[in-house]
């Protein structure tokens, strides 16, 4: 569903991202870890289309980012660490805007938005004035934006960061009514046992490459050896 090909990209005399390679299938929950500076925001913000590679291509659904954008933005939900949300729309205009822009049918996105705000807790809310939301509200209505539809490819730049236990585990939830729906997801945080509870496999950025990858299989060993990701992420840096 996404495939991420040899991206490169230098701001100035800086290599932020190296030749950069992964794959995630559908039903798939990619963990992007690496330290600060690693490169993974400016590879995300690739992947999303906002930042143009050097080299290297993404493709969505078999759709390039670089010769057919918008076709494959069609497939995608994006949450950046800096959310950018219309402060004077209400949270259901925000949502009825995405829906607008993605050309939802409408007999099915009242059901979704309705679903989507229960699920994060704000139906209360949904009249109000996205200004008058706190961070933590506005990072929940950017969760439920980036998943309507759904999109085939999900990705989450540090989107569970800020987040209430209860607010985390209800976008876990979510997440994983997706994965059930065949959705591609890509999540990236510094909190490593929500990448590790989450994730199916995980790729671990450092100095804009890809220094490690486990799948599913690795993962089940490092449980079964009671070796967290945090220990072989800290290992592997420290190398």
């Amino acid at each position: 569903m996404l495939n991420v090909i040899q991206l490169t990209k230098h701001y100035r005399h800086i290599q932020a991202v190296a030749g950069v390679s992964f794959q995630v299938a559908q039903g798939e929950m990619l963990g992007l870890i690496g330290p600060n500076g690693s490169g993974k925001t400016t590879t995300l913000r690739i992947v999303a289309g906002l930042v143009q590679p050097d080299s290297g291509d993404v493709m969505i659904g078999g759709h390039s980012m670089l010769s057919s954008p918008l076709e494959a933005k069609r497939g995608l939900g994006y949450v950046p660490q800096e959310l950018a949300i219309y402060p004077f729309l209400t949270g259901q205009e925000f949502l009825e805007f995405v829906a607008d822009v993605r050309q939802l049918p409408r007999d099915t996105r009242e059901e979704q938005i309705v679903h989507l705000l229960k699920t994060m807790e704000l139906s209360d809310a949904k009249d109000r004035l996205v200004r008058e939301y706190s961070e933590g509200m506005a990072r929940k209505l950017s969760i439920c934006a980036a998943l309507l539809g759904p999109p085939s490819v999900v990705v989450l730049d540090e989107s569970l960061n800020g987040l209430d236990p209860q607010s985390s585990r209800k976008t876990r939830l979510l997440l994983d009514q997706c994965l059930e729906k065949g959705v591609a997801v890509i999540l990236t945080s510094h909190i490593l046992a929500i990448v590790e509870q989450a994730a199916t496999k995980v790729a671990l950025l450092h100095k804009g490459t890809v220094a490690m990858e486990l799948d599913k299989q690795d993962l089940r060993a490092l449980a079964q050896k009671s070796k967290s990701l945090e220990d072989v992420y800290l290992e592997l840096v420290e190398r």
